[in-house]
């Protein structure tokens, strides 16, 4: 529903699925960190990563619209995420390079996310981009865009919680700490790269 200035999160990012995408060096070399952010999708069937990161690894959606990890070995969800009306709450929490994976704070455990999966340190950071072999682009919108770096922090208690009156999982404010932490908002549509916890804008 409409946000309004009292609300946590009043803005959204749309990627075009052809040539936009966000990219920093984070120069993190951590490989204990949290990301945690909202995605609405905007077309369905089509290979479309999330994240990706200097390791040639990173987050998608297959074109079976499964949820699908790669680090050298592809790593793909039983469930599928179709839903192209409603918001779907993402977070990656990798502890000592052993990461979990949660959608609207459950953790994923089916298919080849049964187990900790190997995720290194963040480095070059790409959202809404995959540039290693083919290109492959986010179509859809993200939101409150979180990246935590040297804490695994638990989502579904840090960064979501269930509104009293509908029922439904919305976005909690999270205060972020870290050199390489940054917070996206897309509160400024002039500078939708801006970091507004501090000074780790993207281009």
């Amino acid at each position: 529903s409409p946000a309004d200035d009292a609300e946590v999160v009043t803005k959204s990012c749309r990627f075009d699925g052809t040539s936009s995408y966000l990219n920093r060096a984070t120069t993190s070399t951590d490989t204990t960190w949290t990301m945690a952010f909202w995605i609405k999708r905007a077309k369905l069937d089509t290979i479309q990563y999330m994240l990706t990161f200097s390791t040639a690894s990173g987050l998608a959606i297959n074109a079976s619209n499964q949820l699908y990890f790669y680090n050298g070995t592809a790593y793909t969800s039983t469930a599928v995420y179709r839903d192209t009306g409603a918001w779907m709450h993402v977070a990656i929490v990798c502890t000592s390079g052993s990461a979990d994976f949660y959608i609207n704070g459950t953790q994923v455990t089916d298919g080849g996310f049964s187990s900790s999966l190997t995720c290194a340190a963040v480095g070059t950071l790409n959202i809404g981009y995959w540039s290693f072999d083919s290109l492959y682009y986010y179509n859809g919108y993200m939101a409150d865009i979180y990246f935590v770096e040297g804490s695994a922090v638990t989502p579904n208690t840090n960064f979501i919680e269930t509104d009293a009156t509908t029922g439904q999982l919305k976005p909690k404010a999270y205060t972020v700490s870290g050199t390489n932490s940054f917070h996206l908002d897309f509160k400024d549509s002039a500078d939708l790269g801006n970091d507004a916890a501090g000074s780790n804008d993207f281009a």
